[in-house]
């Protein structure tokens, strides 16, 4: 299922363990239809982004250049939520167990940013490709994205945040294997600067892991 819509939901189950990211997401997100339900989100895995300014989109997919992040998810789950925020400055900071990227700490305060949109993809393979060679994936299969990617918003003003949800039926869950977020900007110049992109699964998993093309993440100790 290809959603083209915002997560209908408050960010306090996506993002509990940052409580202050929960009242700027909901900010821009539309109300809970009367009696809908909130999905738990009972894993949260976080990537500390940074992206060096002037650095070229790594992939353009249906016209639309990328910033790309790779995601590993261990085990099968009915439901992903992906959300990036930029800036991040004092909002969270990475925790145990969290990926950060080199050079997200010496600029995680810094002004450089950018206002985020969002595509989901799954890598379409008999055996996904291995650590290291997440560039090989012979198809990606595209999930979820930013509304504005197809509908273009003249808001006034930048949001930096986005939020999208994929969901699918409980007797077939999204599979384990490899998944591409794709970052770009909503408004305003290209992809640059600190970020923090969080994936939520419907279901306990642990493991999730990401990867930049060419690059690995980094643990706080």
């Amino acid at each position: 299922m290809f959603l083209r819509h915002p997560l209908p939901l408050c960010a306090a189950h996506l993002l509990r363990a940052c409580p202050l990211l929960a009242v700027l997401a909901c900010a821009h997100l539309p109300p809970l239809a009367p009696g809908a339900a909130q999905p738990p989100y009972p894993t949260v895995a976080s990537y500390f982004g940074y992206i060096t300014p002037g650095t070229e989109p790594d992939v353009v997919a249906d016209g639309v250049k990328l910033t790309v992040v790779y995601v590993r998810l261990p085990a099968a789950t009915p439901g992903l939520a992906v959300r990036a925020v930029s800036p991040v400055g004092g909002l969270a900071q990475p925790r145990p167990g969290d990926s950060v990227a080199r050079g997200y700490l010496a600029h995680a305060d810094g002004p450089v940013a950018f206002d985020p949109s969002l595509r989901i993809e799954r890598c379409v393979a008999d055996t996904p490709p291995a650590p290291g060679a997440e560039e090989g994936c012979p198809a990606w299969q595209p999930l979820a994205e930013s509304p504005e990617l197809s509908h273009p918003r003249a808001a006034a003003q930048p949001r930096h945040t986005a939020l999208v949800r994929v969901e699918v039926d409980h007797a077939q869950p999204l599979p384990a294997g490899l998944y591409r977020v794709g970052l770009t900007v909503a408004r305003g110049s290209d992809v640059q600067g600190a970020f923090l992109l969080q994936v939520g699964a419907a279901t306990s998993v642990s493991g999730i892991d990401f990867a930049r093309p060419g690059t690995a993440g980094t643990r706080p100790g």
